[in-house]
């Protein structure tokens, strides 16, 4: 696809010439209505909303709408742009560029003057996210969130990104904005190449589905992984880790059925590292979304539903082939995180627990040396050693304990038996998790997300031929209930 390059390319363009703003002053919107005892000095289109992302949004000064076809005719009317914007509420960056751009009364009055904005939650419309997310990696490369796009009023994307700070998107929609005014022909050619592409890529997956599945594929498919693998860290050589429990799930199948040692290796050293990096709450049990190193340590803070429902179901398929007892450890860590953190009083499980307390990336999650110090008590020292607190380790004063080792290795570097520093790690994470759940929670979005929670109920299932529990089992048939009396109405999900 040459002419998506040359789209790229022009559209990078467009971006980087000069620019004058000569927005008018919007109109504000002012609003009487309170939430609890908070006035809000504006008010959009998203106050009606139910989704926990678009209410975020609903006293923003940027007049929001939701996704509808009301939203697309009045940008027909008007002749304006739309700007499309996509996240969720437990996303840092989206909430990054909400203070630093959608908070912003300039940005705000440029927006409203010029453009018809919508606000989209990914999680509520999945449909709308793939078909602009498929349009963002033609141009990009790579997809993510928050997406940011400009539209033209027929909903053809002229222009796609993710995160922006201010100044880029101010620049951005002055450009796009002068771009429709003098040269709307032009943008409507660059929209109609990039939705062919899009087209093209629908189709090629069409085609490629109809591929007979057989011995040679899937061992060509597993060579071209393998290529890719981090033979240290386990993973992806990439400066940013994802657990991508679909590709291990296939891998692992691939590698007890083709009898492959280098495979399961692989496998076994990626899973072991996981366990111990930070992406794994050490804590609270549970895993966070991606790292932001190649070493699994520090993560992106935010804890997704559909992460953990399918890490559930990965370690229980690692259990029943590797017997390593450290996986049925973090199997109960991780269904007492679900259950605890995750699950409502109504018996359905909440889409995601935000990444942020108030304003702060991972600020429920970090310690600083003197807080476990009082908590610890004469343990701090082997605590410490155990869990990289350390000057190296140390982030802007505070620590995020993760395993340096395990407690195999550790025991016989320390002067410590294995069975005494288990039953150390029980009481010290016990300690730190009470004490943490004394600090502000991070918000939840209790969206019961219906695919989702299929995921888990699965995971239930999984965790149940792994362990042997019951309550694995019950756990699975009450989280389908639910779904059957409140997700499932006229015979359709």
């Amino acid at each position: 696809m040459n002419y998506l390059k040359i789209l790229h390319f022009l559209l990078i363009g467009c971006v980087l010439l000069s620019c004058k703003n000569d927005a008018h002053k919007t109109t504000e919107i002012s609003d009487s209505n309170t939430s609890g005892s908070e006035k809000f000095e504006y008010t959009n289109d998203l106050a009606s909303e139910t989704s926990p992302y678009l209410l975020q949004h609903a006293h923003n000064p940027v007049n929001w709408k939701p996704w509808s076809d009301n939203a697309f005719e009045i940008a027909k009317e008007n002749n304006q742009l739309i700007v499309l914007s996509i996240g969720y509420s437990s996303c840092h960056w989206c909430h990054v560029m909400e203070e630093e751009s959608f908070e912003d009364l300039q940005v705000a009055k440029l927006m409203n003057e010029n453009f018809i904005s919508i606000k989209v939650d990914r999680e509520e419309r999945p449909d709308v996210d793939m078909i602009y997310q498929t349009a963002l990696e033609l141009v990009n490369g790579s997809g993510g969130w928050p997406l940011n796009a400009i539209l033209l009023p027929t909903g053809k994307p002229v222009y796609l990104g993710t995160y922006h700070d201010k100044t880029s998107w101010q620049a951005i929609l002055a450009k796009f904005s002068n771009e429709y005014q003098n040269n709307p022909k032009q943008l409507a050619e660059y929209a109609e190449l990039l939705t062919q592409g899009v087209q093209e890529v629908y189709m090629s997956a069409a085609t490629d589905s109809n591929e007979t599945i057989n011995r040679e594929l899937i061992q060509s498919s597993v060579l071209k992984i393998s290529k890719q693998w981090d033979r240290t860290w386990g993973g992806h050589q990439s400066n940013q880790k994802f657990v991508m429990p679909s590709e291990l799930n296939f891998l692992l199948d691939y590698a007890i059925i083709a009898n492959d040692a280098d495979v399961r290796n692989h496998i076994k050293q990626t899973l072991d590292n996981i366990i111990l990096g930070g992406i794994h709450d050490q804590i609270g049990g549970g895993f966070f979304r991606y790292t932001t190193d190649s070493q699994w340590r520090i993560p992106h803070f935010e804890k997704m539903l559909y992460d953990n429902a399918q890490i559930l179901s990965l370690y229980s398929k690692a259990y029943r082939v590797f017997k390593d007892p450290v996986y049925k450890e973090v199997l109960e860590s991780t269904l007492e995180f679900l259950n605890s953190e995750m699950k409502t009083g109504q018996g359905g499980y909440v889409s995601a627990i935000d990444a942020d307390v108030e304003g702060e990336e991972g600020a429920y999650y970090y310690w600083t040396a003197k807080e476990l110090k009082e908590i610890l008590g004469s343990d701090y020292q082997t605590f410490a050693q155990f869990y990289g607190i350390t000057p190296e380790y140390e982030i802007d004063g505070k620590y995020l304990p993760f395993m340096k080792t395990s407690v195999i290795d550790f025991s016989t570097t320390q002067k410590i038996s294995a069975s005494d520093l288990q039953k150390k790690l029980k009481t010290w994470t016990s300690d730190l998790l009470k004490k943490r759940r004394t600090r502000v929670q991070p918000r939840k979005d209790d969206k019961i997300i219906t695919s989702w929670n299929a995921l888990l109920v699965k995971g239930y299932v999984d965790a149940y031929m792994a362990l042997g529990d019951k309550r694995n089992l019950q756990d699975a048939k009450n989280a389908f209930d639910f779904l059957i009396q409140n997700n499932y109405k006229h015979k359709k999900l």
